[in-house]
């Protein structure tokens, strides 16, 4: 009967597979630094793939969107005349 049992990386939302999941996107994510389609549609694909992981991809997302805006704010001030 045991055998009947999912294991845990076989459950939606498993710890195992959502790391996975988790890691391939953001390493996919840290490469997309110019507007490159191949890269846009590889991470598509995964977010297809494993809608049930869906709010770690927003999350993943989000997070590097901030990291991104943050990181180019000093140069984005520059670029209209203020200085810090």
């Amino acid at each position: 009967c045991s055998e009947l049992a999912p294991r845990s990386d076989q459950i939606a939302g498993g710890s195992k597979a959502r790391e996975e999941v988790r890691h391939k996107y953001r390493s996919l994510l840290g490469k997309l630094t110019t507007n490159s389609k191949r890269r846009i549609d590889a991470l598509t694909a995964l977010a297809k793939e494993s809608k049930q992981f869906t709010k770690d991809i927003v999350f993943l997302t989000e997070a590097q969107i901030t990291q991104v805006f943050i990181s180019s704010f000093p140069a984005a001030f520059q670029y209209f005349g203020y200085y810090f």
